[in-house]
């Protein structure tokens, strides 16, 4: 079978050599005081909001730039609910409807501030990879029966297995944080017990999932550039951590994938 490099491919190439590069940057940089991710400065503090607007604005493109680039690269107008790449597009819209309207709003520590550069440095993936997914999925013909194979099922599975995993495991940090104390806990429920980073495996099992439900070049991507970027996360996070909690902090919880990494 051939395969023709088109431009849309060198697109997906220098994208990724650019995931690749923020990697790197966030590999490099080295905080004395082991500050996770969000806490890099990243310009004046007039750029800074609250935390909790922060996570509103982060993912607010991923829905809307893979429904546009789906329907304009569809040869139709006319939508049938069995068609594989409509569905697609709606579990990975399912997710990010839960990422931009119901985690946000789970947030209550208010006190934290992201920078505006942090943002938009986020959709500089979010739009790209709606482009991504959007146009294989309408340009690329997939069967219908597609719908009714082990390998869609056992995607499905997956990805809600992993959607499932992200959502309980936001709700256990959400929760170490009520009360009138403002002091950091360990989490210690669900996957917490095994990694510093349950969420985030979580994630990437759900994402994961969609690869194999999908069959797809771009998933592959989405999949990996995930996976990717959240290595040097999850390292961040592990070490401060450690750092803050010293030796109370369990030595057998790993970084991000339990009982290996």
């Amino acid at each position: 079978m051939d395969f023709e490099v088109t431009t849309y491919h060198t697109l997906m190439a220098f994208w990724f050599l650019f995931v690749l590069l923020q990697t790197f940057c966030m590999v490099v940089i080295k905080q004395k005081s082991l500050q996770r991710i969000h806490d890099y400065p990243m310009g004046p503090q007039k750029l800074y909001i609250p935390k909790s607007i922060a996570w509103k604005l982060i993912s607010v493109p991923a829905i809307p730039s893979i429904l546009y680039f789906f329907w304009t690269a569809k040869e139709t107008t006319a939508l049938a609910l069995n068609d594989p790449g409509l569905v697609f597009v709606c579990l990975y819209c399912l997710h990010y409807s839960y990422r931009t309207f119901v985690f946000p709003y789970r947030i209550r520590v208010k006190e934290q501030r992201y920078s505006i550069i942090l943002i938009f440095i986020t959709w500089t993936y979010y739009i790209p990879m709606g482009y991504f997914l959007g146009h294989h999925f309408a340009s690329t013909e997939i069967v219908e029966t597609h719908l009714q194979s082990p390998i869609f099922w056992l995607g499905l599975f997956i990805f809600m297995l992993g959607l499932a995993g992200n959502i309980v495991h936001d709700e256990i940090l959400v929760r170490l944080r009520t009360g009138p104390s403002k002091t950091y806990k360990i989490p210690n429920k669900g996957l917490f017990r095994y990694t510093s980073n349950a969420h985030y495996f979580s994630e990437i099992v759900e994402w994961a999932g969609f690869l194999i439900l999908s069959l797809s070049l771009p998933a592959l991507l989405h999949f990996l550039a995930v996976f990717i970027l959240m290595i040097p996360q999850a390292m961040k996070t592990h070490r401060w951590y450690k750092n803050y909690f010293g030796e109370r902090y369990p030595s057998n919880r790993k970084a991000l994938i339990p009982f290996v990494f």
